[in-house]
């Protein structure tokens, strides 16, 4: 039923990571996917110059911010299934054939619980929230894929969220009762966050931010207060 996924990666500064991404994403896929990596047009570090394989494509947007970045390269994807990114996640193997089993199972979207790299037991602890349908689901690292008609009828990533776009959009899903899973292999996602913070910190961090959004305050005060606390 559905054939091409096409992955988007939004990206700044990332060229230390994106080699060893492409080759992981390609790599991973049983078939042949298109590997779209959008640039802020902020970004200074030249990450083309390490893209190597023939399915992979670099693209700048015009505007700087994630959900704008997802967006443009959303546009510009050829794939009839579209799978969001981020740069330090490392997409399980056979993902695309997770996809589309997802997908010819009657879903719209889904993504991927996680685990973290390096990890340990507070980690765990975490990474296993990632697989349940509680509040906390849809957002983060989990790796959101669509179907390209639904997500374009979803309008995609609202751009006034600078921060939390991916709670956004989810939230929309989950109000219009469309048909979502939460995959099970797992995602790998770096813990440079906790490495560079704390446990504690990161956590109390990411509660408030999310209280915040549940509470409707203003995304860019969101962000100011989150890159105010964390190290990144």
């Amino acid at each position: 039923m559905y054939d091409k996924i096409s992955v988007i990666v939004p990206i700044l500064n990332e060229a230390s990571n994106v080699a060893a991404l492409e080759a992981h994403i390609h790599q991973s896929a049983l078939h042949e996917v298109e590997l779209i990596f959008c640039d802020s047009p902020n970004s200074t570090d030249f990450s083309y110059r390490h893209l190597f394989y023939e399915n992979s494509i670099y693209i700048k947007s015009a505007k700087a911010g994630r959900a704008t970045q997802m967006n443009h390269g959303a546009k510009s994807a050829k794939g009839d299934i579209l799978l969001f990114c981020h740069a330090d996640v490392k997409l399980p193997i056979h993902f695309d054939v997770e996809i589309k089993k997802c997908l010819a199972e009657g879903h719209i979207m889904g993504f991927f619980k996680y685990r973290f790299s390096p990890t340990n037991v507070l980690l765990n602890i975490n990474a296993a929230q990632t697989g349940k349908d509680g509040i906390f689901a849809g957002g983060g690292d989990q790796c959101h894929f669509f179907t390209r008609k639904s997500f374009f009828d979803l309008g995609g990533y609202d751009e006034h969220y600078v921060i939390m776009e991916d709670f956004a959009l989810f939230k929309k899903v989950k109000k219009s009762n469309l048909p979502y899973k939460i995959i099970q292999k797992p995602a790998i996602v770096s813990a440079r966050k906790y490495q560079k913070n704390s446990y504690l910190k990161v956590n109390l961090t990411n509660l408030i931010a999310f209280t915040m959004f549940g509470m409707r305050v203003s995304p860019q005060t969101i962000k100011n207060f989150y890159s105010s606390v964390l190290k990144s």
